[in-house]
């Protein structure tokens, strides 16, 4: 049946407040924990079980495909699995090192073992298993305080017994882990789409901005006449001499809401400008060049910003239209202009040799980056939604895991 939860009351625990219908048990209580076992690279065979280090964990807890790179051997494993058991589906892997406390709830029944030392492995769980495992996302900050060492912090079996859950009856650790796992679905669903429209993006990006795809005019009529190729000297100015950079020190003395931009977006905000433009910048060095295709190598800034020696400052001249400029660059494969060195680098005058593909009608440029302009948007507008549903969850994992929001439930 269904229950209605009643007007709560509260009891005082060593974490905090519960609601009086809760325990505060300690982790081991409700599974085994154990470690990793040792293994050795001498253990590694071309083909077996999947073997995942650290990284492989990493992809796993951010719910990315992983490709399988190293193995153990059949033998190996079943050795493993007779003194220790295997990791199976409903078990939960804690990170131990590096990055401390991030949660891997493992929900199939892929065949696998892991790096010794990295992991501590909760088995044999005798509460919701989904519900342990947003708790324990929850609780991250104690565990990671409750790690050892002094430069290497890592986590162990001891510090780990330590960790203290709120725990309320099963069935409504089930309704719990229902609602957070359905806003799980909402976050994932989002992260989806925001990736596919990217992808249409990209290749409306490289259809469009090579002339392969010609868009039509205000009157309907289908835009013609070949594209040329410039300098990028010949259609728009460097304003490089604007250019002032501050350090930490200095910024300090200067705060504002101005923004200070470096190579790759803006790096603080300051109280006065160099420059009140509609601008692109363009990294000159520390940008993504080897990343062109998914990290952008530019970004726009339009009024007051104030900018270091480490982005070039470019303004389409007038016979040029910016947006079309900014879009003909922002994924650009420049590395036949970048010198090398222990940091690329992208100097003037190579920056002013790259050659610009473009329609010479205006319009058509600003009917390309019209329609790029309004994929940006959109998918801008799908990112702030996902960003207010990840708060969203952050806010109901704070208030459900502790009791003070309740849940119907069934009995």
């Amino acid at each position: 049946m269904n229950k209605a939860i009643a007007k709560t009351k509260f009891k005082q625990t060593e974490i905090g407040m519960i609601p009086e219908d809760w325990e505060a048990i300690n982790l081991d209580k409700m599974c085994k924990i154990i470690s990793s076992k040792r293994i050795f690279e001498d253990d590694y065979v071309q083909n077996g079980v999947p073997f995942y280090r650290g990284k492989e964990i990493s992809l796993l807890i951010q719910n990315r495909p992983i490709e399988d790179k190293y193995f153990i051997s059949e033998e190996k494993y079943n050795s493993l699995a007779m003194k220790y058991g295997y990791p199976k589906k409903g078990d939960i892997l804690l990170t131990a090192v590096g990055t401390l406390g991030n949660v891997y709830l493992i929900n199939d029944d892929r065949k696998f073992y892991f790096k010794d030392g990295n992991l501590i492995w909760l088995k044999d769980i005798t509460e919701d298993q989904l519900f342990i495992t947003y708790s324990l996302r929850n609780q991250k900050t104690q565990i990671i305080g409750n790690a050892i060492g002094s430069s290497q912090k890592a986590l162990t079996i001891t510090s780990v017994l330590k960790t203290l859950i709120p725990l309320p009856p099963l069935p409504e650790q089930k309704a719990i882990a229902t609602a957070l796992s359905d806003t799980d679905s909402w976050i994932e669903s989002l992260e989806k789409l925001i990736a596919k429209k990217k992808a249409i993006k990209q290749g409306a990006m490289q259809e469009l901005l090579t002339g392969r795809v010609r868009l039509r005019s205000a009157t309907g009529e289908v835009f013609e006449g070949e594209w040329e190729e410039k300098m990028l000297g010949e259609i728009a100015d460097c304003l490089d001499n604007l250019r002032i950079p501050l350090n930490a020190s200095e910024r300090e003395k200067m705060k504002g809401n101005i923004p200070y931009c470096g190579a790759n977006g803006i790096l603080d905000y300051v109280n006065d400008y160099t420059i009140d433009d509609d601008i692109i910048l363009l990294a000159e060095d520390g940008g993504h060049f080897e990343e062109y295709e998914t990290r952008p190598i530019a970004y726009q800034m339009n009024g007051k910003c104030w900018v270091n020696n480490h982005a070039h400052i470019l303004k389409a001249k007038s016979t040029f239209f910016q947006p079309f400029l900014f879009y003909s660059i922002v994924h650009r494969n420049i590395l036949d202009f970048i010198s090398g060195g222990t940091r690329a680098k992208l100097n003037k005058m190579q920056l002013l040799k790259i050659i610009i593909k473009a329609p010479e009608n205006i319009k058509e440029q600003t009917a390309i980056a019209q329609v790029l302009s309004d994929m940006d948007q959109e998918i801008e507008g799908l990112e702030a939604k996902l960003e207010k549903a990840r708060q969203i969850k952050v806010g109901m994992m704070q208030q459900l895991l502790t009791g003070k929001i309740r849940l119907p439930y069934e009995q």
